[in-house]
C-alpha cells in the first residue's frame, strides 16, 4: 500500500477545506465563547483548522507560545460579570451576555462553547447554531492554558478543575514517547517540557534536509561528529520522563493521604 506523502497530505487538505468552510458557514470563521473565573471572553478564528484530518493531534500545539496563539485566535471582547452564575441559566441568557454575543456574531456564523448545556440553551433562546465537540474542547484547553496572555484583563486564576478535561492531543503526544499520563498529572512543568520537545520535532520535520546537508558540510570541514546534535532532544525526553515520574508520585501521595 502506498502511504500518502506530505505533498499528498497538503493536496488533500486543499480539497476538503472548502467543504469544511461551507459546513461551518461564514467562510469558516467562527466565534468562541470562553468562560473565565470572572466573566466571558469572545474570540474569533478560522474554524476550518479545528476540523482538518490531523487537527486533534495538533490543536494543543498552537497554545504553547504567545506568538502561535495570537496567529490562531483573536480576542474580540472580554466582560466581567458581577454574578456570573446568572449569565446562562436553564431559562435563558441574561441581557449583558446576550448583547455581547450578538454584538460580534454575524449571520450564519457558528459559536463554539465549552459546555453542552451552553450549546442547548444558546441554540434554544438565541437561535444561534453552536459547536461543542472534541475539537472545541481541545480549543478550550488551549485558551485556558494561555488565558493570562490572551485575556490579560482577567486577574483571577483558574482552579485545577478549570483546566480539565486535559488536552487529548497533548496526551497522545506524550503517549508517543511511552508515557501513560493521567490528565490530573499534567502540570505546567510537563506542558513546558512537552512544548520544547514538540518544537524540536517540528524543527527536524520541517528542516530535515537542510539540517542533514549542513551537518555533512560541517563534518567534512571540521571533522566534528555531529551525532551530539541529537543529544538535546534526548535530554528533553529524559527531563519529560522525570517530570512525569514526579507528578505520578505526587498524585499517588495525595490519594494516599
Amino acid at each position: 500500500m502506498n502511504l500518502p506523502t506530505p505533498a499528498m497530505g497538503h493536496v488533500l487538505e486543499l480539497m476538503i477545506v472548502p467543504t469544511i468552510a461551507t459546513n461551518l458557514g461564514h467562510h469558516g470563521i467562527i466565534l468562541v465563547l470562553l468562560e473565565t473565573p470572572s466573566g466571558f471572553a469572545i474570540f474569533s478564528l478560522n474554524g476550518v483548522k479545528l476540523y482538518l484530518p490531523d487537527a486533534m493531534g495538533n490543536i494543543w500545539s498552537n497554545f504553547l507560545h504567545e506568538y502561535d496563539a495570537n496567529k490562531f485566535v483573536r480576542m474580540k471582547e472580554f466582560r466581567t460579570f458581577e454574578d456570573k452564575s446568572n449569565a446562562i441559566l436553564g431559562t435563558g441568557i441574561n441581557r449583558q451576555l446576550t448583547e455581547m454575543i450578538m454584538k460580534w456574531r454575524r449571520r450564519g456564523q457558528k459559536l463554539a462553547v465549552g459546555k453542552p448545556e451552553y450549546k442547548r440553551i444558546i441554540q434554544t433562546t438565541l437561535g444561534i447554531p453552536c459547536l461543542y465537540d472534541d475539537a472545541v474542547m481541545e480549543l478550550m484547553w488551549g485558551l485556558k492554558n494561555l488565558m493570562h496572555i490572551l485575556v490579560p484583563q482577567e486577574k483571577s486564576e483558574l482552579t485545577k478543575e478549570d483546566h480539565l478535561p486535559m488536552s487529548q492531543g497533548l496526551i497522545m503526544f506524550l503517549g508517543r514517547y511511552g508515557h501513560d499520563v493521567k490528565p490530573e498529572m499534567v502540570n505546567e512543568q510537563i506542558i513546558s517540557a512537552a512544548s520544547i520537545l514538540y518544537d524540536c520535532e517540528a524543527l527536524e520535520k520541517n528542516h530535515r534536509q537542510f539540517l542533514r546537508k549542513a551537518g555533512w558540510k560541517i563534518e567534512s570541514i571540521s571533522g566534528l561528529d555531529l551525532v551530539v546534535a541529537h543529544k538535546g532532544r534526548k535530554i528533553r525526553i529524559r527531563q519529560l520522563r522525570s517530570l512525569i515520574k514526579e507528578a505520578r508520585v505526587a498524585m499517588e501521595s495525595e490519594h494516599a493521604s
